[in-house]
């Protein structure tokens, strides 16, 4: 795998995260189907449609590599034009407080030795600046997902949606 897709990302984020979220309703809760997307465009630079909407659920799709001590520890394990998909976590009173959800997926990605965070939830951004971004999203810990992250919609008759 080249580095084509992610300076693809990296120069029109916008045209293709747009591409991604078309016809995605605002209030849809998809952020863990807008991390796949991301993580299917920077491995394979096909550009996935974003289907859920407001009552969609998802089934766990984190085999969680590791729990990061902090940024610099998931920084160092992204090689040049490779990423990783990242669980933000937060607290019952982070939740409460800000009215959020559980969990937000995000993609953390190495591309001309710069670090960049990716996310086609909400706003889609694509930007270097990771240390705010992070401030922005509100989270008590991060977590690594495996290589192998893949989201599905769940069935309503399965336990293990969250």
């Amino acid at each position: 795998m080249g580095c084509e897709n992610y300076q693809r990302l990296v120069a029109e984020y916008s045209q293709l995260m747009a591409q991604m979220t078309r016809g995605v309703r605002s209030s849809a809760a998809y952020c863990p189907e807008a991390a796949d997307a991301v993580n299917d465009f920077l491995r394979d630079g096909e550009i996935t449609h974003i289907t859920a909407d407001h009552m969609t659920e998802f089934r766990s799709p984190l085999s969680v590599r590791y729990r990061a001590r902090n940024l610099q520890q998931i920084k160092r394990s992204i090689n040049e034009c490779n990423h990783r998909v990242i669980r933000a976590v937060r607290s019952a009173e982070q939740m409460s407080e800000h009215s959020l959800t559980e969990h937000h997926f995000f993609v953390i990605f190495k591309y001309h030795s710069q670090h960049y965070v990716a996310d086609a939830f909400g706003q889609a951004t694509v930007t270097p600046d990771i240390n705010e971004y992070l401030q922005q999203i509100i989270y008590s810990s991060l977590e690594v997902a495996s290589r192998n992250f893949d989201v599905t919609a769940a069935d309503p008759m399965e336990d293990d949606i969250f």
